[in-house]
């Protein structure tokens, strides 16, 4: 697998985040991951709760860069997501 653009950006319309499948508004700042593996290319988006796990735990999460199945920070990583959300509410 291959990344060919990794990019925050403001959506136009709404989207489903790749690490916890919840549903990203219009207007959000997003993570847009666009890779390429076997000829297939792929565009994962990450909401800001996500984006950020991926920011301090990526090589815990995904050590060889291998790909990341749909739902992995919600489904295998839900401690490092709590950590993320409890420190943002800290910070308001």
């Amino acid at each position: 697998m291959e990344t060919l653009r990794s990019k925050t950006i403001i959506c136009r319309k709404e989207h489903i985040c790749w690490g916890c499948r919840t549903i990203i508004p219009a207007k959000s700042r997003i993570l847009t991951v666009v890779t390429v593996d076997g000829g297939t290319i792929n565009t994962a988006r990450w909401c800001t709760i996500c984006s950020e796990v991926l920011r301090q735990y990526r090589y815990k999460i995904d050590p060889w860069d291998e790909g990341m199945p749909d739902g992995i920070i919600i489904d295998e990583f839900i401690e490092y997501y709590n950590k993320i959300v409890d420190k943002m509410r800290a910070e308001q």
